[in-house]
C-alpha cells in the first residue's frame, strides 16, 4: 500500500514546494522540494519510531505534527482537514 498526500494549493499551500506525505506498509516518508527548487529533501521514519501524531487545524487547513521517540519533530503544513484525518487514522493503526 502506497498512499500519497500533498499539501493543498487551495489552502494557500506553497505552489512550487508542496509538502508530501507518503505512507507505505512500514514507513512514513515526508518529502519537500528544497528552497533551490533543484532537489527534494526526504525523511523516512519507520512506524515503530513514531511516538505521537497531532493535527493542528485552522481556518485554512491543517498542520500535521509527527514526533519520534528520538525527539525529532516533522511539521507538514496546509493539508486539507480530510487528508489530515486520513493520515492520522492510517498512522494510528500502524503504531
Amino acid at each position: 500500500m502506497n498512499k500519497t498526500f500533498k499539501s493543498a494549493i487551495t489552502r494557500f499551500g506553497p505552489i512550487l514546494t508542496p509538502h508530501r506525505i507518503v505512507l507505505t506498509d512500514d514507513m512514513f516518508i515526508y518529502k519537500k522540494r528544497n528552497k533551490y527548487l533543484i532537489g527534494v529533501d526526504s525523511t523516512s521514519i519507520p512506524y515503530e519510531r513514531i511516538s505521537s501524531i497531532e493535527i493542528d487545524k485552522d481556518i485554512w487547513g491543517a498542520a500535521i505534527v509527527i514526533t519520534t521517540f528520538g525527539g525529532e519533530e516533522i511539521i507538514a503544513k496546509k493539508f486539507s482537514w480530510k487528508d489530515a484525518n486520513a493520515i492520522k487514522e492510517i498512522i494510528e493503526t500502524k503504531i
